[in-house]
């Protein structure tokens, strides 16, 4: 016998329930042409509301504490990020379900929103760092002129003496 899809008539398909993990409410397997069995058995929540109540994208009550969890502190006063980075070295924390940068993290977390327009700029020239003391306000000109003066621009956007 086989089912409306075309595909064969598979008993463990028909009324298979889990119960949500953040309501308790049983959700059932989808109509078998939107979800496959193995999707279902993935899944931990009914719905996208659900889904979204959870710690990884709710707002965190301590930004703080997430952020000295996944720090280790150098020689320097730096505080090392040691989750997740971006290929340039940046480290990478995640909020509402987005990634972010962590040093622009710290810095909200710290000292408080960044104004549109602006960029938080490392005094210490290491990108991993996420001290807040380390960190201040500045636009990408502030960013290039300190490039520049420490080194770290390009040859040809050095001036020639």
């Amino acid at each position: 016998m086989t089912k409306p899809t075309g595909r064969p008539y598979i008993a463990e398909y028909d009324n298979v329930s889990k119960n949500c993990e953040r309501c308790g409410n049983p959700f059932y397997l989808r109509a078998r042409p939107f979800q496959s069995f193995n999707k279902f058995q993935k899944r931990r929540f009914c719905s996208n509301d659900c889904r979204n109540a959870g710690c990884g994208n709710a707002p965190r009550s301590d930004h703080k504490g997430y952020i000295l969890a996944r720090i280790d502190i150098d020689a320097n006063g730096c505080w090392i990020w040691t989750g997740r980075r971006y290929t340039k070295g940046y480290g990478q924390a995640s909020f509402r379900g987005r990634n972010i940068r962590a040093h622009r993290y710290a810095y909200e977390a710290w000292k408080g929103p960044i104004p549109a327009g602006m960029m938080v700029l490392h005094s210490c020239d290491n990108p991993p760092c996420v001290n807040p003391d380390h960190l201040r306000i500045g636009t990408a000109r502030d960013n290039m002129m300190d490039a520049i003066q420490r080194g770290r621009a390009p040859q040809y956007m050095r001036k020639n003496p």
